[in-house]
């Protein structure tokens, strides 16, 4: 009788689970969730470990911030219970986590594309266009 060849189970690399216990509890994610910190990143190395290696991955850090960052990778945006640790603790950890670019990205003000001239309406002078007199109302600064 021939040997039957054991093949892995149907699914992607982005569906494998990895489970990690950070400070002693415990967090099981996706390995394209802990790799999508870019692959300089400290996590992105430990999901490197053999699969069939069932233990979580045992982190000596603090959890909450852990879940925080975890957060991170999942939405690309910080969570609101972000707000209960400092800017410096939050650089700390992912700085430890190498994700420090990635949180940098969610905290950092969308870029400015410019202005959007379609909205913008050309004033036009009542006479020649030429200016004779400035009058300021008193109250709100306004010139006329």
């Amino acid at each position: 009788m021939e040997e039957e060849i054991l093949q892995p189970a149907i699914g992607t690399l982005s569906e494998e689970r990895i489970k990690f216990s950070v400070g002693g509890d415990l967090f099981q994610t996706t390995v394209s969730t802990i790799r999508s910190g870019g692959p300089d990143s400290l996590l992105y190395a430990l999901s490197n470990r053999p699969s069939d290696d069932r233990n979580p991955i045992f982190i000596d850090r603090d959890p909450e911030i852990f879940s925080v960052l975890l957060s991170l990778l999942r939405t690309n945006r910080l969570p609101s219970s972000a707000r209960r640790f400092s800017k410096q603790e939050l650089s700390d950890e992912a700085l430890f986590y190498g994700i420090e670019a990635n949180l940098k990205s969610a905290v950092s003000p969308p870029p400015f594309n410019g202005i959007d001239t379609s909205v913008i309406a050309t004033i036009r002078p009542t006479s020649d266009g030429v200016v004779s007199a400035f009058t300021a109302v008193d109250g709100d600064g306004s010139i006329w």
